[in-house]
């Protein structure tokens, strides 16, 4: 079986003796040709091509990563047309899926990259054999039931992963906007134990209809948590695919390791220095022998 990681690098010095290293110059003289290496070979997974995971897409290919795995079952919807990067409105008309936007965006930037799309729910066979040879995962989800799911994939497979949520909250005074990115590598923490988790969203995802109209008149959910569909800006998203994307690059390059959890609110990011809850049942699954080492 062919090695990927040397494949890619041996494209990049290619790329090299070809006179294309201009394209990369400015990164180099922040993390040197080792780290743009290290960026290029990396094989990464995007799961939620939506408001931030399209951003995020958008970035890592003028980075110059080149091997993706995209996963996200949703379509291009009018009311996404605000803040889904690359998307336009015929995407919206066709039902196109976000997955097909985001692909079309990497090739615009990186032609010879290598894209799988897979237009599918998480837990499809498909999707978690095509997660198993990834270096690291990148979670853009609003749904923390499907969340769940990711960190026990990425958690029993031994693969570092971030995971970031934009959050708007127009109910408290002041408006709130902002969200946060959580990054997870040896099994440390995970954002269950970071406590980033809404566990009564979580409990009303799981109800009927009928559980979840009780549900309201007894603890008076609004209308807006019931839609399940909140306020989404593409500035703020951008905020937070950055932070999550330069995350990443200060790690693949080896310029130092991830802050644990980054927090965005309204113009102002903080480093947490919590520690994670003791005794998650999650984070209990990491095979510590894994050695996931590019």
């Amino acid at each position: 079986m062919p090695d990927t990681q040397n494949e890619n690098e041996n494209k990049q010095r290619k790329d090299e003796t070809n006179g294309t290293e201009s394209r990369y110059d400015r990164q180099k003289r922040l993390f040197g040709k080792c780290g743009q290496r290290r960026l290029v070979s990396a094989r990464v997974a995007l799961v939620g091509l939506g408001g931030i995971g399209s951003h995020v897409a958008q970035q890592l290919a003028y980075l110059g990563l080149r091997d993706y795995v995209l996963i996200d079952p949703d379509h291009v919807t009018p009311s996404s047309l605000n803040r889904l990067i690359g998307a336009v409105e015929r995407d919206a008309v066709e039902e196109r899926f976000k997955v097909e936007i985001a692909e079309r965006t990497i090739a615009a930037i990186q032609p010879r990259a290598k894209v799988r799309s897979l237009p599918m729910p998480l837990a499809a066979d498909t999707v978690q054999l095509a997660l198993a040879d990834r270096h690291v995962v990148i979670a853009g989800l609003d749904d923390d039931l499907a969340r769940i799911e990711l960190i026990k994939t990425c958690l029993a497979a031994g693969i570092p992963f971030f995971d970031a949520a934009s959050d708007i909250n127009t109910e408290s005074e002041p408006i709130i906007w902002g969200g946060r990115v959580a990054f997870s590598g040896q099994g440390e923490r995970c954002p269950y134990c970071l406590d980033l988790l809404d566990q009564r969203a979580m409990q009303r995802g799981l109800m009927d209809a009928e559980q979840r109209a009780a549900d309201a008149a007894i603890y008076g959910v609004s209308a807006k948590a019931l839609a399940g569909a909140g306020p989404a800006v593409v500035s703020v998203n951008g905020v937070i695919a950055s932070l999550l994307v330069t995350e990443l690059m200060a790690w693949r390059t080896g310029l130092r390791e991830p802050w644990p959890l980054l927090t965005y609110r309204g113009g102002v990011v903080l480093r947490s220095l919590d520690e994670p809850r003791a005794g998650c049942p999650y984070c209990a699954s990491w095979p510590r022998a894994a050695d996931r080492a590019a």
